[in-house]
C-alpha cells in the first residue's frame, strides 16, 4: 500500500503543477533550439529565415558556427560528454557511421511515422537522391535530412579566356584553341595543365592587354596539410580511377593509378603562388578573390564572395565548369563535402528539433534560404527558373550528379586524418609519392584490420 501511494503523489503534484491557481492549463513552454555547424554563409543564414520558423511555431532557434576543424571538435565532445548542449548537429557526411554506430544520432523513422509531426510537403523523392544517400542514410536507415548539398567544380575566370590577344597566343603555343569550360560538360587533365602553364606570368609581363603589377598564377592549389589537401586531391584520384578501398573491400590506395594522380597534382604547384603550401579553401578564395589566379578547383558555397563588391576584384568576370577528366568520355567527378542535419540523441527537445529539420526541407524554405547563401539539396529548388538565373547554380547542379564521396565506416575520420598527412608530405617534398602511397595504405590497412578484430 505505501509504495502505491508513493506513486500517486507525484502524479498528483504533477496535475496541480500544470494548472494555474485558476485551474487553467499554464502557457507552453519556451524552447529554444541549439544548433551546431560549420561558419559559412548556408549556416549563417539559418537565423535569418528561421524567424518564420518561430513565428509559425513559437520555438526559438539560436546557432552556434565555428571554423570547419573546431565544429567537429566540440560536436564530438558535445555527443561523447552527452551534454546535450545542441540538439541539432550540423554534422559532416563521413562522420555519419561513427555517430550512428555510437548512438549519439536519433534515427528518423519514428518521427516521420508520427502523423502529427509529418509534414507532407516535404517530400524524400524531392532530395537529391545521391545527397540524401550520402548525408541522412547508414545501412538503409534515415538518421537525418540533408543540411548542404555542395561539391567541388570549376572556376576560371572566363574574362581571360575569352580574350582574342589571349586566344591566339594559347593557340600558336599549343596548337589547339583554347578550351573555355563549358557549364555542363568538363575539360581534360592535360588542357588543364596547359591552361595552368599558359596563364601564370611573372611581374612586369602582359595579361591580355594589361602591364601585370605582380605575379599572375594559371592555378592555385589547396595544399596546406588540412581536410581542404585531402578534399582537393581526391577529385585527382577518382578521375584517375584510384581509390583507397577497392569494391572488394581491399586497400587500394597504393596503386599506379593514385601515383600517377599524386605525381600529376604535385607537378601543378610550379603554377600556383609560392605560398600554395599553406593555403586552405580560405586562402584559394581570397587569391581568386584578388585577381590573381586563372583558374582553380573550388566549392560551391565559396562562389558568392566572387561577386562581393566589397572584397572581390573579379566580380563578373568568372566562369564555371566540370571538374577535369583524364580523358574525353571519361568519369566525371566532384569531390562531395556536404552536412547533414542530425537529432542529437541527448536534445530535452528532439520532437521541436525535428520539426525544425523538417522545415528546413521545405520546399519554399529551401528555397528562400538558397538564394540567401543556402546550398539546396532539393529538385525544386534547382526547377525555380529565377535560381537557375544565378551563374553558378546551373553547374553545380550539372556537378551534383557526378558527386563522389568518402566512405561513411565509423573510422572514416581516422583515415582522412592519415590521408593529410601522408598527402602533405608527398607535396611538400618531404617524402616521395610512393612512400606517401606505401604508408597511407599501411595505415588504413591497419586500421581495417582494427576494425575487423
Amino acid at each position: 500500500m505505501r509504495a502505491r501511494t508513493l506513486l500517486i503523489v507525484p502524479i498528483v503534484l504533477g496535475l496541480l503543477a500544470a494548472c494555474t491557481e485558476k485551474g487553467t492549463p499554464r502557457e507552453k513552454r519556451h524552447v529554444t533550439l541549439h544548433l551546431i555547424g560549420e561558419a559559412l554563409p548556408p549556416f549563417e543564414a539559418i537565423p535569418k529565415i528561421a524567424e518564420k520558423f518561430t513565428r509559425e511555431t513559437g520555438i526559438e532557434v539560436q546557432i552556434h558556427p565555428f571554423e570547419f576543424e573546431t565544429a567537429l571538435s566540440k560536436t564530438q565532445l558535445d555527443l561523447t560528454g552527452n551534454t546535450g548542449s545542441y540538439d541539432v548537429v550540423m554534422g559532416i557526411y563521413y562522420n555519419l557511421g561513427k555517430y550512428v554506430e555510437n548512438g549519439d544520432i536519433l534515427p528518423f523513422e519514428p518521427f516521420l511515422n508520427d502523423q502529427k509531426l509529418r509534414d507532407p510537403t516535404v517530400r524524400i523523392e524531392n532530395f537529391f537522391e545521391p545527397v540524401m544517400e550520402v548525408s541522412a542514410r547508414y545501412n538503409g536507415k534515415l538518421y537525418g535530412f540533408p543540411a548542404t548539398a555542395q561539391t567541388m567544380y570549376l572556376w576560371y575566370r572566363k574574362d581571360l579566356f575569352m580574350n582574342p590577344e589571349e586566344q591566339a597566343a594559347f593557340k600558336a603555343h599549343y596548337g589547339y584553341n583554347l578550351p573555355v569550360p563549358p557549364e555542363e560538360t568538363p575539360i581534360t587533365w592535360a588542357q588543364y595543365r596547359d591552361l595552368a602553364e599558359f596563364f601564370t606570368r611573372k611581374k612586369g609581363e602582359r595579361l591580355a592587354g594589361e602591364t601585370l603589377q605582380s605575379s599572375f598564377f594559371g592555378t592555385c592549389l589547396q595544399a596546406k596539410r588540412h581536410p581542404s589537401l585531402w578534399y582537393e586531391f581526391s577529385n585527382y584520384l577518382a578521375s584517375w580511377g584510384g581509390s583507397v578501398v577497392d569494391k572488394q573491400g581491399n586497400v587500394s590506395i597504393n596503386s599506379p593509378e593514385a601515383r600517377s594522380a599524386l605525381d600529376f597534382y604535385i607537378g601543378l604547384r610550379s603554377f600556383s603562388p609560392p605560398g600554395t603550401l599553406q593555403y586552405t579553401w580560405d586562402d584559394a578564395l581570397t587569391a581568386f578573390q584578388q585577381g590573381h589566379i586563372a583558374m582553380t578547383t573550388m566549392w560551391f558555397d565559396a562562389t558568392p564572395p566572387l561577386d562581393d563588391p566589397t572584397s572581390s576584384k573579379v566580380v563578373g568576370k568568372v566562369g564555371y565548369g566540370q571538374i577535369p577528366v583524364l580523358k574525353p568520355g571519361g568519369p566525371v567527378v566532384a569531390q562531395y563535402g556536404g552536412w547533414g542535419f542530425y537529432i542529437n540523441a541527448d536534445s530535452r527537445y528532439p520532437k521541436e528539433a525535428f520539426r525544425l529539420v523538417q522545415w528546413l526541407s521545405r520546399p519554399d524554405v529551401q528555397l528562400d534560404w538558397a538564394r540567401q547563401g543556402g546550398l539546396p539539396s532539393t529538385l525544386s529548388t534547382f526547377e525555380d527558373p529565377g535560381y537557375l538565373k544565378i551563374p553558378y547554380h546551373r553547374a553545380q547542379r550539372a556537378a551534383l550528379q557526378h558527386s563522389i564521396a568518402w566512405t561513411r565506416a565509423p573510422y572514416s575520420e581516422e583515415i582522412n586524418s592519415k590521408a593529410v598527412d601522408r598527402i602533405g608530405r608527398a607535396v611538400s617534398g618531404q617524402s616521395t609519392t610512393e612512400e606517401a602511397l606505401r604508408g597511407l595504405a599501411d595505415d588504413v590497412q591497419a586500421l581495417l584490420e582494427a576494425r575487423r578484430r
